[in-house]
């Protein structure tokens, strides 16, 4: 009997990728855990916490614009080591602002705002974090794009997004832990992990390997009878809008979790919200491992659908959680439906790009992450304003991925699935 001989995964590259990919995650997941309580306890609200949240990812946004062109012009190394830069530049002057807060004691009113000058000079640094966050990961998520072989290019994706996982499983916990002690050690900690991830994407080499070469120069000739795109489509891949439109929904409703679920239970006095997001990466981390093969018998689109309802029903139950167990529960839900559906949304992503493109391709598809993100938590944070109960945030998430599941079928028979190679 003939046997097929599969190629190579594991490669030292793909596990430098991963590792750097984890390093910057977990810088990024602490800050984003951490930063509503430290402004929360400087006073903020949670409309006003919300506004923060919104400028950061709309920074973060239009830093997509420009890294998602230089990384297929300028190379994929040095905008991800540019990226990381951002991320360390910006937590540097974060610790730096606060050892000297009480130096920076005046008071300046921006609209209903009052606020000093360390407390702008931390808004402006949060937004920092955002350039580099976009910058980093669209570089990162092209060079694993680039190294992964085509027959095992959706296993690749999924196996990438374990070390993502794993810093959602241990970051939140760790912003906690971390924020109880001391802000200064917490900006210490995520300043050490961004310099960790820069110093490993500054050692990717491969672009100069004369094997990748010849092999990008024959899949940029595969390519070179495609014309060229004009106008607004230099910026954005058309063939990522399907993936992009489900993606903004999903981030929508991750909005919810993401800003206000240490807020809402620490109003109902529930304990272990930090493991809410260990639970949900472990079981991430379950799915994702499968997610290859999953892809490969259900296709595409419908394991992205299964993974937005399995995904609805553990924000739906949120509000019914009167004990940390059955936020747990909630949160493995919530895992095992995000497990399912962003490896099939990052493949759905590259769907028939060429290699040229794949940078403007994730490019577009975070872009819509930032835009849902930003939306989400100024739509959460006023409601939750204008109510005064954080329960229906997570009630409207758990529909609109319900919502999101049918734009989903609608998309796969207007846009079927393509090869990625």
């Amino acid at each position: 009997m003939e046997t097929q001989t599969r190629s190579k995964l594991w490669t030292w590259d793909f596990i430098k990728l991963g590792m750097a990919r984890m390093f910057y995650s977990v810088a990024i997941q602490v800050l984003q855990t951490a930063f509503p309580i430290f402004l929360a306890a400087r006073g903020f609200t949670a409309s006003a916490i919300g506004t923060v949240a919104t400028m950061y990812t709309m920074s973060s946004m239009i830093m997509r614009f420009a890294s998602g062109r230089l990384v297929d012009t300028s190379g994929r190394r040095k905008v991800g080591v540019m990226g990381a830069l951002f991320l360390s530049c910006g937590t540097l002057a974060c610790l730096l602002t606060v050892v000297f807060e009480s130096g920076l004691s005046a008071h300046i009113r921006i609209g209903t705002l009052d606020l000093t000058v360390a407390m702008i000079l931390i808004i402006i640094a949060r937004c920092v974090h955002g350039l580099g966050n976009s910058t980093i990961n669209i570089s990162n998520t092209t060079m694993f794009a680039d190294i992964l072989p085509p027959d095992r290019f959706a296993e690749g994706i999924g196996y990438s997004g374990l070390f993502n996982s794993l810093s959602t499983a241990i970051g939140p916990a760790i912003a906690i832990a971390l924020i109880a002690v001391s802000t200064n050690i917490t900006f210490i900690s995520v300043f050490a992990a961004s310099l960790l991830s820069l110093f490993l994407l500054n050692s990717m080499k491969y672009e100069s390997d004369p094997a990748y070469i010849q092999k990008a120069k024959r899949e940029d000739e595969q390519s070179s009878d495609e014309e060229e795109p004009k106008g607004i489509w230099v910026y954005f891949e058309k063939r990522s809008i399907p993936a992009g439109v489900i993606l903004f929904v999903l981030a929508v409703a991750s909005a919810a979790a993401t800003n206000f679920l240490a807020l809402y239970t620490k109003s109902i006095g529930l304990a272990g919200v930090g493991y809410y997001f260990t639970f949900k990466a472990i079981f991430m981390i379950i799915t994702r491992a499968l997610s290859g093969k999953m892809t490969a018998r259900f296709g595409i689109y419908r394991i992205i659908e299964i993974g937005l309802v399995i995904t609805a029903i553990g924000y739906l139950g949120v509000p019914h959680a009167t004990s940390p167990w059955m936020l747990y529960i909630c949160a493995a839900f919530d895992g095992f439906g995000c497990g399912m559906a962003y490896p099939g949304l990052s493949v759905l992503t590259l769907n028939g790009v060429p290699r040229k493109r794949r940078g403007i391709a994730n490019s577009t598809y975070l872009i819509t992450w930032d835009l849902g993100v930003g939306v989400g938590a100024m739509i959460w944070g006023s409601l939750i304003d204008s109510t005064g109960t954080y329960t229906i945030i997570f009630t409207l998430s758990g529909i609109a991925l319900l919502i999101d599941m049918v734009v989903s079928i609608f998309l796969s028979k207007r846009y079927p699935e393509r090869p990625v190679h």
